[in-house]
């Protein structure tokens, strides 16, 4: 996918720190109920550090992640954090934490095989007691199509998307997220942008900028997600709602908790 790779350092004005501010800090009080001695913690598909920028202040991050571009990116953001490239589905460092913790990387796992495999991945590296907490975009039962938008500006560069998130087939486990990006810089973007299917075009001038180069790409497709069987809560009428999960391996067993329209269950892995 581009946006990990290609266009890696343009994920700081797609996604900015600052937008996971009040997340980061819901995930916080949820994981802090259920293990509040919490010293330091591993975060499978860490992707742009995001999540650990707000995070690392309550507890020491290592962070993983399978590109390489993305930690490069997560290393300036993070330069106190602990950085290694790695798939979440075998990664090893010989290592335990008292938190292992997994944002939505985990909708790329489209296989049962593979989720298995992340889940002996996070329980090799827990310590005894540990919790695994994992906070996936949507459940099956709770899934709603929808579309959104955003980007930002750094004086330099500036970027804009749209995303549209749909099912094409509700008789399988996953479903499709679509991208459509345009990127302007007052520097010329590189000719592999062009070759990978952008087009560039000419911005316009204004009083205040010279002319700037306009990048737009055809819509990327990529299938991504388990649509996460089994658990669910109900939302409002017409509107999905974003669901996390936590699992403390060697649980006495299930449990649900809804907290800020948020979901935990805990349990043996």
């Amino acid at each position: 996918m581009k946006l990990y790779h290609e266009l890696a350092t343009w994920w700081p004005l797609l996604s900015a720190p600052a937008d996971y501010a009040e997340e980061a800090e819901l995930y916080w009080r949820i994981i802090s109920q259920y293990k509040p001695d919490i010293e330091d913690a591993l975060e499978l598909g860490s992707g742009g550090g995001n999540n650990a920028f707000h995070l690392k202040k309550k507890c020491r991050f290592i962070l993983t992640d399978i590109s390489p571009e993305m930690i490069r990116v997560s290393r300036e953001l993070n330069p106190d954090c602990e950085h290694f490239v790695g798939d979440m589905r075998g990664i090893g460092l010989n290592r335990q934490f008292d938190l292992v913790f997994i944002h939505d990387a985990i909708m790329f796992i489209t296989t049962e095989e593979d989720l298995e495999k992340v889940f002996r991945t996070a329980r090799k590296h827990l310590k005894p007691g540990g919790l695994l907490f994992i906070a996936p975009d949507f459940f099956k039962e709770t899934f709603r199509p929808s579309t959104s938008h955003g980007g930002h500006d750094d004086g330099h560069r500036s970027i804009r998307y749209l995303e549209w998130t749909h099912d094409a087939d509700p008789a399988d486990n996953l479903f499709e997220t679509e991208y459509a990006y345009l990127l302007r810089g007052r520097r010329k973007i590189s000719s592999p942008f062009q070759a990978r299917g952008f087009v560039a075009g000419q911005g316009a001038k204004n009083a205040h900028s010279p002319a700037t180069q306009v990048m737009s790409n055809a819509v990327q497709r990529q299938k991504i997600g388990i649509k996460w069987g089994s658990y669910s809560s109900p939302g409002p009428k017409g509107r999905g709602r974003a669901h996390k999960m936590c699992i403390r391996p060697g649980g006495r067993g299930p449990f649900f908790e809804e907290n800020l329209g948020s979901f935990a269950a805990e349990g043996g892995v």
